[in-house]
């Protein structure tokens, strides 16, 4: 679809997020019955439609049919000589919710939490009253163990390279690479400067510019500005 950065915006159209607002607004299209559109219709509640779940594999289909009418890369246009990764490994650095076990070398792990949520400032009379607590929303939300990746990265040239490093997982089997492909996670993409000789890179999952961080809140915000507080009285 278009973007900013697009030569020709008309000529790209916008099909991914005009879906959203289609799906999402089919109760009451013209807004005649004043009907709120559905889930779809906003980033944080769409993946909770499962029209979502449909939909974008409908426009990954169509990026996929676009991309393999492409002239492919060439081996030596993808290659990178002088640089060589030699090895790749994934392992977990805490132990299993609720075990005394880590997972085994090479696995991730993944669990289902219960999740609490303050909604702050529901009410207008919250701020007058400070004993008042906050609504409360209890979720389920899919969790993973704390991992990390650490990358073997051999440099044989007599400078520095700047490499872009992509991280994916993927199923280990013999089917054609074309068919697994398109079910790859992409886990990680970062660049680094690597200097002559070998060398190993870590990656934790909490620095990963793919894995969602944690997010912050208001609490938290409000925790800093008291502890900030504190300080400056104290100088």
């Amino acid at each position: 679809e278009a973007n900013l950065g697009s030569v020709n915006r008309k000529l790209y159209g916008n099909i991914h997020n005009d879906g959203h607002v289609v799906i999402a607004s089919i109760n009451d299209p013209t807004r005649t019955f004043n009907i709120e559109a559905g889930p779809l219709f906003e980033t944080a509640t769409a993946p909770r439609d499962p029209a979502f779940w449909r939909w974008h594999k409908f426009i990954e289909e169509l990026f996929e049919a676009f991309r393999s009418d492409q002239t492919p890369y060439t081996a030596a246009e993808l290659r990178l000589p002088g640089v060589n990764v030699i090895g790749v490994s994934v392992e977990t650095t805490q132990l299993v919710p609720g075990s005394a076990l880590r997972t085994p070398w090479g696995t991730f792990y993944t669990y289902m939490e219960e999740k609490a949520y303050k909604l702050l400032n529901t009410d207008k009379s919250f701020d007058e009253n400070k004993n008042e607590p906050p609504f409360v929303i209890r979720k389920n939300q899919n969790e993973h163990a704390a991992f990390k990746i650490d990358i073997e990265v051999e440099n044989e040239k007599p400078s520095t390279a700047l490499i872009a490093f992509r991280v994916f997982m993927a199923r280990k089997d013999t089917a054609p690479l074309d068919e697994r492909r398109n079910m790859f996670i992409e886990l990680d993409k970062f660049v680094a400067e690597i200097k002559p000789g070998k060398h190993l890179l870590s990656r934790a999952d909490h620095q990963s510019s793919v894995v969602k961080a944690k997010q912050q809140t208001v609490e938290d915000i409000l925790q800093e500005e008291q502890e900030a507080n504190n300080h400056d009285h104290k100088c």
